[in-house]
């Protein structure tokens, strides 16, 4: 495994999801560039915001190892299992330029020295309603805005790659060499097999057992039941390697 660092987080990644949905709900309007398109606010730079709140998602079931625990947003909505060390939990919502709601949630053991210090490991895991399947180049010029601070301080290893967990698709980067170390970077943006949703986790994986047991209960856990779905996959597994 390999780990991620969100050193230059502190500069707004502009999202452009450039066109619409390829299906839309019936009887809703289609989703259009100026629904989507605004700058996403990143770990402190949160606007808090009203999100209607959706069942919370129910947690896979099974025993977790020793040090990990479900994290939840504070509308209810997401969840993932992140070690218990990452006590520095921020679940507060956010919203765009454009009023699009976003719920949020951020993890790390240190949310001061997270946005600058690439040595800090944490996740920063959002989600937004939609109404339908988006276009793959809007996802992939999604997947691309989030991408730049990696971008510009790690060194690449797969770009815009098909990601599969046996419950969300879509596409992801990751990168290591972060910063002056060697820590792992990854984005992932997709959506819900029902396509109610969007979602993207961007992190960074900086010891051995970040890129090991950590990046494995993330990655096999993270959801949204936005849009009032929960479509539980069972033996969910990483497939983006």
């Amino acid at each position: 495994m390999h780990r991620i660092t969100l050193a230059a987080v502190t500069a707004t990644a502009s999202i452009a999801l450039l066109a619409g949905c390829t299906t839309a709900a019936p009887e809703a309007e289609p989703t259009t560039a100026a629904d989507l398109s605004a700058d996403v606010p990143t770990l402190r730079a949160q606007i808090p915001t009203e999100v209607e709140s959706t069942p919370a998602p129910t947690p896979v079931q099974g025993e977790l190892p020793e040090g990990y625990g479900y994290i939840f947003d504070d509308t209810g909505v997401l969840s993932v299992v992140t070690p218990t060390a990452w006590a520095d939990v921020d679940g507060r919502p956010f919203s765009t330029s454009d009023g699009r709601e976003w719920a949020s949630l951020i993890a790390t053991p240190d949310a001061a020295a997270y946005p600058s210090d690439w040595n800090m490991a944490g996740i920063e895991f959002s989600g937004t309603a939609v109404d339908g399947q988006l276009d793959e180049q809007v996802v992939k010029q999604f997947l691309t805005d989030l991408s730049a601070p990696l971008d510009q301080n790690c060194d690449a290893l797969k770009t815009a790659q098909p990601y599969a967990d046996g419950l969300y698709t879509g596409w992801f980067s990751n990168w290591n060499g972060c910063g002056e170390g060697d820590t792992f970077g990854i984005v992932v943006v997709a959506q819900d097999p029902q396509f109610h949703h969007l979602v993207f986790l961007r992190g960074k994986f900086v010891t051995e057992e970040d890129n090991g047991e950590t990046f494995t209960q993330i990655f096999t856990t993270f959801q949204s039941t936005q849009g009032l779905v929960k479509a539980a996959a069972e033996d969910r597994v990483f497939t983006g390697e």
